[in-house]
Parts: C-alpha cells; structure tokens; sequence
C-alpha cells in the first residue's frame, strides 16, 4: 500500500490492477517494441496510464516462443494532481 504525504510524495493505492491493450511491433527477428493504453484500478483512485515496452522472443520449436519482456507504466494524473497541494 502506498500513502501520500509531504515527505514522501507517494498516492494512497491499496491492490491496484493495472490491465492495458497493447500491440507490438516486430523490429527485428526476435525483438518487438509494445504500446499500449490502460487504467490503474483501486479503491481508493483510478488513473488511465500509457505502457510502454520492448520484448525478445526466443523460438525453441515450431509452434512455441519463450517470451520476456520489459515495461513501463506512466500514469496520467498521478503525480501531477499531488504537486498541486505541495505547492
């Protein structure tokens, strides 16, 4: 769980979710670049967020990838609303 404070400059989020759609686009062989739009949900606040990512996959039979990949989430609103009562 996450607080807001003055000190800590956190947002209250107890078990958020956070699903997104994302599509990718295959660069390279085995390298993709991923977007994709979606919510933060709580009970406490929602905040719509913008994913973005790069995934590799590693073919290892005709029909199956061992996948990993890396993401990142920014929130809109999520930090900016805050540094309104900071200030």
């Amino acid at each position: 769980m996450e607080t807001f404070s003055e000190e800590n400059n956190m947002v209250e989020h107890s078990s958020p979710i956070a699903p997104a759609i994302v599509g990718s686009y295959k660069f390279c062989n085995n390298f993709s670049a991923l977007l994709g739009l979606g919510g933060e949900f709580s009970k406490e606040e929602n905040f719509a967020l913008l994913r973005l990512g790069l995934e590799y996959g590693y073919p290892f039979n005709e029909n199956w990838e061992l996948v990993s990949n890396i993401t990142n989430d920014i929130k809109f609103s999520a930090y900016w609303c805050c540094s309104k009562i900071l200030t």
